[in-house]
């Protein structure tokens, strides 16, 4: 798989634009023209989804490693916000960022998970976790606190339930939310509590 037109189209992307753009945002600039790397039916499916945005979040950790060796340039990486950063020499990252970059800059994910993996990585997360499991998957992870509107873990289950308390306030149904978004906030929320706990 050559994946260098797609690094190629997102290092042109990053470097024409002053603001950070939503995952979402990149992906319909790359699906348009003068790019057209990505198909239009890229996120019909969840396995297609799931697959673009891997490949995506695959080419910028890779950008992000050539910029930093290069002392060019930094990026931040989250779904809800992706733009250049000047360089810094020193980085020192956190153990959130090293396991989201070790799972992406692994193609084998992409390979090997299939339409069964994708489905049951999601019911696991829709219908809340049982019992009580003591680690998070990266994927599991990153899913959890784009549903948070963060961009990244609380460094405390205090921090992360006062931030919950306040989503509750938000998308709670007589607060013109919905009841789905008030399931998905707390199955968040209990993703992140395993997280934390697990590495407390």
């Amino acid at each position: 798989m050559n994946i260098d037109p797609l690094k190629e189209s997102i290092e042109t992307v990053l470097l024409s634009e002053q603001n950070s753009l939503k995952e979402f945002e990149l992906i319909q600039k790359l699906q348009a023209p003068p790019f057209g790397v990505i198909a239009e039916d890229a996120l019909r499916t969840e396995l297609k989804l799931f697959q673009t945005h891997f490949l995506v979040f695959h080419c910028l950790y890779l950008l992000r490693d050539e910029w930093r060796n290069q002392k060019l340039f930094d990026i931040e990486i989250d779904a809800l916000a992706i733009r250049v950063l000047p360089y810094s020499s020193g980085q020192e990252g956190l153990s959130l960022e090293d396991t989201l970059r070790s799972y992406y800059l692994n193609l084998e994910h992409w390979h090997e998970t299939t339409q069964v993996d994708v489905e049951s990585l999601l019911n696991r997360f829709w219908s809340g976790l049982v019992g009580e499991p003591t680690t998070v998957s990266a994927a599991s992870l990153e899913v959890a606190l784009s549903e948070l509107e963060l961009t990244a873990a609380p460094t405390s289950l205090a921090e992360l339930k006062t931030h919950y308390r306040k989503m509750t306030y938000t998308v709670h149904p007589d607060k013109g939310g919905s009841t789905e978004q008030m399931q998905r906030v707390q199955n968040a929320y209990q993703t992140l509590s395993t997280y934390l706990r697990a590495n407390s």
